[in-house]
């Protein structure tokens, strides 16, 4: 009787186990292939996002077609590039895609529409091929909340393409990346004065207290341990500053009196 009791205490607890591991994988089946499930499929993205272009979709920038010659190889390549302007295009062709002028120079007319997901995500309509790639990876990794239109024009701004599909750290994380460390300190700076007054960052370039920011980078210059600590932040820290952090500690004493 004993042992008999013993194993159905096993068969019960093997039962709930099993059921908590099917409800721990979340997936099903999507056309024949497996789909994780997602509890937030960016909907907060998606119904932020402004009327897409005709043809380059959610990106803030146009898109040209540019060819020239491969400086490595002498043969004539194309490429489709966005830019904020057509000198821009061109900059970046030469600077990162290695064509050499003269370059040929045109709008892009083609459009590029977003296939299917496979991860059973819904794309709005006029989403580009690049649309779909940026919101996957945002959504994919939990990055769900809108771009704020402030912040996307500090972006355009600084000639840093990017999609109205993206999540917020996404467009951060670019932000951080592409400017020199100066700048980057700066807007760490603004990250955290902006989340102890409990507003939202937006265009750092618009702030009647920038001044203070670069003051605070040249500050935090100074000392290298802090300095490394605000090139170690993640975009998200742009939104929700970790307070565990030396950059943050320093940030806090800067502007405590600002």
């Amino acid at each position: 009787m004993t042992i008999i009791i013993i194993l159905l205490v096993l068969a019960i607890l093997l039962f709930f186990a099993a059921k908590q591991r099917a409800k721990k994988a979340k997936t099903k089946n999507w056309d024949g292939g497996p789909e994780f499930v997602l509890k937030d499929k960016g909907d907060d993205i998606i119904a932020n996002a402004p009327v897409p272009h005709p043809v380059y979709g959610y990106s803030n920038f146009p898109k040209f077609v540019v060819s020239g010659k491969k400086a490595a190889t002498g043969r004539k390549n194309t490429r489709h590039i966005y830019a904020k302007d057509e000198q821009s295009a061109r900059e970046y062709a030469i600077t990162t895609e290695g064509l050499v002028e003269p370059l040929e120079i045109s709008p892009d007319s083609e459009i590029r529409p977003a296939g299917k997901s496979e991860f059973g995500l819904l794309f709005p309509k006029g989403a580009t091929d690049d649309d779909q790639m940026q919101f996957e990876t945002s959504v994919m990794t939990g990055d769900t909340k809108h771009i704020p239109p402030s912040f996307m024009a500090y972006l355009t701004a600084r000639n840093i393409h990017m999609s109205w599909l993206s999540g917020r750290n996404h467009a951060a994380d670019a932000a951080l990346k592409n400017v020199d460390t100066l700048e980057s300190a700066a807007l760490y700076g603004y990250a955290v004065y902006c989340s102890l007054r409990g507003v939202e960052p937006g265009n750092i370039g618009d702030s009647p207290m920038m001044s203070d920011f670069y003051a605070f980078a040249n500050a935090a210059a100074k000392d290298i341990s802090v300095y490394k600590s605000i090139a170690n932040r993640p975009g998200n820290d742009m939104w929700t500053p970790a307070k565990n952090t030396k950059a943050y500690q320093f940030a806090t004493a800067y502007f405590a009196s600002k």
